[in-house]
């Protein structure tokens, strides 16, 4: 089987994807699979790949019918270890639990009340305590909005079914018995502990990061610059840092008089535990495998597998110990790379350290281009020029730096500081280019996430150009480069290419964002931002505008709002008005004509380039889609009743957008427009008792009702009368705490609607 592990590799990796998703891509995908490994390889190598084929979809298949939890959803009280390295967030410390009895996993997380609380539960828990946790048990969240984070899916991908919430802090926590593998996760939790007490607080998250994987107290906005800038892979251990550490240790160990045989069994031995250290993340471990490989061949003087083999036996390896790793991106990315990279470099004639550097760099920003976009939804120009950059940085400099100081701290912590001083004038220096660079205007290029066909034409595309460069065929590499190019075009205008329009009421918790997409791109309207009360703002640094709603603009591949309407100065609907027009070029704000302005309304129409005042009969139409301003009418003093209210003509339906109006705003609009009807109505202030009329339903006739509503909100919105009006009406009920986010998908007249999460509709 030598030189044909990647093919076994390959099909392992389709088969686990279509036993777990098995739609028609995945299906394809094995059958194609199936087809070429009988036109290409030989029978015994090909029969071996097939039943491998069948050992994985058994395999999986197991995997899936033993995810079933044991806990009753009752449970109050649990006796536990402790499995991971707490994680400190702003009012909340979290960790991976394993209940005693069970042995099932479970994510413990405990709202601290107060910074001395945040401070006696660190200091009561630690990495294999055994402790006892009272609290309640509660599903993870899934996703609530297209093409978002699915929290749920990424706990069930680690066998953890349950979050458990903390009602007090553990108690009776004691030191369980020695076991290695938590001997090593307390070894890691000192080591990360150690460096916080020692160093600064300019160099200790750096060290930190580079040196045991650990990224939770880096501060927000230096990963977001490097991941704008697309170097955000230098802050992970990856090939590069192993590579490093083996060839420091080896030459150390030759030196103090060992011999390369001696040398390299104990490296066997020790890199797993320096894996385990640094959180066992795919990268490290794909690394440490190969790297143990390759001593396995020197030790026994034979060389057993190609490079080729051995980073497809890591992935095997690492695939049977979890198959759910397959789809964690950290996976897919380091795995893609460094196979291209293998497949390639060989076509490399020049050796100078630049040319190589440049050469690894343009091979991993291409052959990571569909994942990229696929999870990220755009790139970085300058991302190739800021690797060769900060990569040599980072590997000559900060991280053999970071080495040294956390070794000498152990001899005195003076001497140890003395040396990260060095490091932070580096950061420092480092630092400001980074965030120099990141200010650069349109740096970062969106082009939402790819559909599918996209991918497979990335993938043809990327193998055809790697095909030509190895084989230093000049002419057809600069085809394969146009032909990437013309694809990069296709799929930043995917959605002008699209037919269909969509109205998304994404689910933002207590608070209103509506997003209108016409057919084929031709506009984009952000009808409110979402934003937190301005009585909870201090209580949470989330930003609903850069949290859920500029990644979700994002994805849909949105670079340009047309309109960014503000139905009125409230902070739940307009308070993340900043984050959207920092990342998106606004055309125009549209506010509605009131007597008064709110402070929020004041700095909107400051901080806008072009600002539109709209009132009751003002319109636009685009295509087949139109829009009639119904109020304000001008008179308004109260906020609420300043509401714009729009109604729309969009997929052959009457929409009726109404902001927070009154039931006082609700008689005006009847009084004003007598005929007044509506298929969809977007229910005013989430529900509220004080809208939402008999009078007001009973004229409009809603089929649909959508309700912008957050989960176990303070104001037990929507209020139960206003529901029960809605059903007497007849009228369909649809709410983001219960369904997620609500999408309507039309083209020319006809639409259906479907939103994020299984519950039904209500009448």
């Amino acid at each position: 089987m030598r030189g044909y592990v990647i093919y076994l590799t390959l099909a392992v990796c389709v088969s686990i994807w279509a036993t777990y998703n098995p739609s028609f891509l995945p299906i394809c995908a094995a059958i194609l699979l199936l087809l070429f490994i009988k036109w290409r390889l030989p029978k015994k190598a090909a029969l071996c790949i097939i039943i491998a084929i069948l050992i994985s979809v058994g395999y999986m298949t197991l995997q899936e019918d033993g995810h079933v939890t044991k806990l009753d959803e009752k449970t109050t009280f649990i006796t536990g270890i402790v499995y991971s390295v707490p994680e400190n967030q702003s009012n909340s410390i979290s960790f991976v639990i394993k209940d005693s009895y069970t042995k099932e996993k479970l994510m413990y997380r405990f709202y601290t009340q107060s910074e001395n609380e945040h401070e006696s539960i660190k200091k009561l828990v630690s990495t294999g305590n055994i402790c006892e946790f009272k609290g309640s048990l509660k599903p993870p969240s899934n996703s609530r909005n297209p093409n978002s984070f699915n929290y749920r899916e990424y706990l069930y991908h680690q066998s953890i079914y349950w979050e458990f919430i903390g009602t007090s802090l553990p108690s009776s926590c004691y030191p369980s018995s020695h076991n290695i593998h938590f001997l090593i996760l307390s070894a890691r939790q000192h080591a990360i502990s150690h460096i916080h007490s020692v160093f600064s607080e300019e160099v200790a998250p750096i060290i930190q990061a580079l040196l045991f994987g650990y990224r939770e107290n880096l501060a927000k906005e230096t990963i977001n610059a490097y991941e704008a800038l697309g170097i955000v892979h230098i802050l992970a251990i990856s090939g590069l840092h192993i590579n490093i550490i083996f060839g420091v240790s080896f030459y150390a160990m030759i030196r103090i008089g060992a011999t390369r045989q001696n040398a390299a069994v104990i490296l066997c031995f020790l890199l797993p535990v320096y894996a385990a250290l640094a959180g066992g993340a795919p990268s490290v471990l794909r690394a440490t495998i190969m790297m143990m490989l390759v001593l396995l061949s020197y030790i026994t003087k034979q060389k057993w597998f190609t490079v080729l083999d051995s980073v497809s036996i890591a992935c095997l390896i690492i695939l049977v110990n979890n198959p759910y790793t397959l789809f964690q991106i950290g996976f897919q990315l380091s795995f893609v790379v460094t196979i291209c990279l293998i497949l390639t470099m060989s076509s490399v004639k020049c050796k100078h350290p630049f040319v190589i550097l440049l050469y690894v760099s343009a091979i991993a920003q291409i052959s990571s281009l569909p994942i990229i976009t696929f999870y990220f939804y755009k790139i970085s120009l300058i991302s190739l020029l800021m690797n060769m950059i900060f990569v040599p940085i980072f590997s000559l400099l900060i991280l053999p730096i970071s080495w040294i100081s956390f070794i000498v701290s152990f001899v005195h912590p003076f001497l140890g500081n003395l040396i990260a001083l060095l490091l932070q004038l580096i950061l420092y220096g480092s630092n400001i280019l980074l965030f120099k660079a990141v200010q650069v205007p349109g740096i970062n290029v969106v082009l939402g996430k790819p559909y599918m066909a996209v991918i497979f034409a990335y993938g043809f595309c990327i193998i055809y150009l790697f095909v030509c460069i190895e084989q230093n065929n000049t002419k057809k590499s600069i085809c394969g480069v146009l032909l990437l190019v013309t694809l990069l075009t296709i799929h930043a205008n995917q959605y002008k290419l699209n037919p269909f329009g969509y109205v998304y009421m994404l689910d933002v918790g207590q608070g209103d964002c509506i997003v209108i997409s016409l057919p084929y791109r031709k506009a984009v309207y952000v009808l409110d931002t979402g934003g937190s009360l301005a009585f909870t703002q201090a209580r949470s640094d989330f930003d609903v505008g850069e949290k859920i709603v500029t990644p979700f603009l994002q994805s849909i591949g949105v670079r340009k709002i047309d309109k960014l309407i503000i139905s009125h100065g409230d902070y739940d609907h307009a308070g993340s008005y900043s984050s959207i027009m920092k990342c998106f070029k606004v055309e125009t704000v549209l506010i509605g004509e009131t007597a008064q302005y709110s402070v929020l309304e004041q700095n909107i129409i400051h901080d806008a380039s072009f600002v539109e005042i709209g009132g009751a009969g003002d319109y636009w139409k685009v295509g087949n889609n139109s829009f009639v301003i119904l109020a304000p009418f001008g008179t308004e003093q109260d906020e609420n009743e300043g509401s714009l209210v729009i109604y729309a003509t969009l997929g052959g339906k009457a929409w009726l957008f109404t902001g927070d109006i009154p039931e006082s705003q609700e008689k005006a609009l009847l009084q004003h427009y007598p005929l007044l009807r509506a298929d969809v109505l977007k229910v005013a202030h989430h529900g509220s008792k004080t809208s939402t009329s008999a009078a007001f339903l009973e004229r409009i006739m809603p089929t649909y009702a959508l309700i912008s509503v957050g989960r176990h909100n303070l104001y037990n919105h929507p209020n139960r009368d206003v529901l029960k009006r809605l059903r007497n009406s007849d009228t369909t009920i649809l709410r983001t705490d219960l369904n997620g986010a609500i999408v309507y998908r039309y083209v020319r007249k006809k639409g259906v609607f479907f939103w994020m999460n299984d519950k039904e509709a209500t009448n």
